[in-house]
């Protein structure tokens, strides 16, 4: 067996951020400054982030109202954290909340409303939702909320269209499939792979109807299998209890997931479910109304051990809201922190073929040089970068490509 390092994977997980386009950039936005003691706490030493931070998690609710203002934003925000956090500004991954969900857009169409509706009153929901997204015109009309969202999303490859209403972080090279890097390694040389739920596809005016579920899954987005050598950990905004189909979902991603995320309820938490870690995020920025009123965020750390067996240790740093000291810290008392939580898994080797992150060392941008061989193209960095460009120099940068799919000439021409 290939030896271990003690290496964790480290995440910033947040939700129910909640930016609100009216007020950004403005002295009404309040919430400004919790954004900015959150920049600070990074350097705390409770949170030990060590050489900085694998990835950023978002469990919705990232924007206010769903418009497109708010997801710029966002961007901007997100592109700071990183920077302080030491993360790739590419290892964002976002799921849709209700509040994603462009409201103004459903209150104008009959079509949107009744094919909620629909779903709702079926008595049957998943199978609803499942014909709906079976059919491209229905699919898109289900989706027309999301645009803004999508637009945003895009950048971090975490769209949800109707052909894949969820999304994994497992990349594609040049066809070759699992034969590609993986995006996120653990320290004996598995993979963590990320999947990302859309629990707001009916999400609408109705959802003021609080007390019982009102939001579906669907079966369709949970279809994720658990192999050696990979641990599977899932994002979605809603918990089981908001969802109508919540016990069939819960039931197979206990069986198949070993850590979930979720945000909407605004209240922190992290407990041992069978053998999954079950995570609630708290928000970010909760309504200043609310009786119990405390922005929060968690730390997640991941390593592999053996006792026995082969074991997945998360270690979830919980950060709460300090009034007395204007900023973040551990909750006052709290003797179980970090929570620890471990977790068991299927036995496995890594016998020779190393899986590989990817990284600068062995991602590198290729440079143009006459006769040289093409070094390996990392995805996701060339897709955030490219699209952080405008559309104007996207057009130029294609154009003097030939082709959309020749990735190295965009490497190039886009870290020029």
């Amino acid at each position: 067996m290939n030896a271990f390092t003690d290496n964790r994977l480290v995440f910033l997980h947040l939700s129910d951020i909640h930016l609100n386009g009216e007020d950004l950039g403005s002295h009404q936005d309040v919430d400004q400054d919790i954004r900015e003691k959150l920049l600070e706490d990074l350097g705390s030493s409770d949170i030990e982030l060590l050489d900085g931070v694998d990835g950023v998690l978002i469990t919705g609710d990232i924007a206010f109202k769903g418009e497109a203002e708010e997801y710029k934003a966002a961007t901007k925000w997100l592109k700071t954290l990183c920077n302080k956090a030491k993360c790739r500004h590419s290892h964002v991954w976002v799921v849709p909340g209700n509040h994603d969900v462009c409201q103004s857009s459903i209150k104008k169409s009959v079509i949107i409303q009744s094919l909620h509706n629909t779903v709702r009153k079926t008595g049957q929901p998943q199978e609803g939702l499942r014909t709906q997204l079976a059919d491209p015109a229905a699919a898109r009309e289900l989706l027309r909320s999301l645009e803004n969202y999508n637009t945003f999303a895009d950048l971090y490859r975490c769209r949800s269209s109707p052909n894949e209403v969820a999304w994994s972080s497992r990349v594609t090279l040049n066809g070759e499939g699992d034969s590609s890097p993986a995006e996120l390694v653990l320290n004996d040389g598995s993979e963590l792979r990320l999947y990302g739920l859309n629990s707001a596809l009916i999400s609408g005016p109705e959802d003021k109807d609080v007390g019982k579920p009102n939001q579906v899954v669907g079966l369709r987005q949970v279809q994720l299998r658990e192999h050696p050598g990979i641990v599977n950990m899932t994002l979605c905004h809603h918990p089981f209890d908001w969802l109508m189909d919540g016990d069939d979902v819960q039931d197979y991603l206990l069986a198949h997931a070993r850590i979930q995320l979720f945000g909407h309820k605004h209240r922190q938490r992290a407990r041992k479910i069978e053998n999954s870690l079950v995570v609630g995020a708290g928000a970010l920025h909760p309504n200043r109304q609310e009786s119990d009123w405390e922005p929060r965020y968690n730390v997640i750390q991941l390593r592999i051990f053996h006792e026995d067996n082969r074991k997945l240790e998360a270690l979830v740093y919980e950060r709460v809201w300090m009034p007395e000291k204007t900023g973040f810290g551990r909750r006052a008392g709290s003797e179980d922190y970090p929570k620890r939580v471990v977790l068991d898994l299927q036995a496995w080797e890594n016998t020779g073929k190393e899986v590989k992150p990817m990284t600068a060392e062995n991602q590198s941008t290729p440079q143009v040089v006459a006769a040289a061989p093409i070094a390996p193209v990392n995805d996701r960095d060339i897709n955030y970068d490219f699209l952080e460009l405008s559309y104007p120099k996207r057009m130029r940068l294609l154009t003097q490509c030939h082709k959309v799919n020749d990735k190295a000439c965009i490497a190039c021409d886009v870290h020029a």
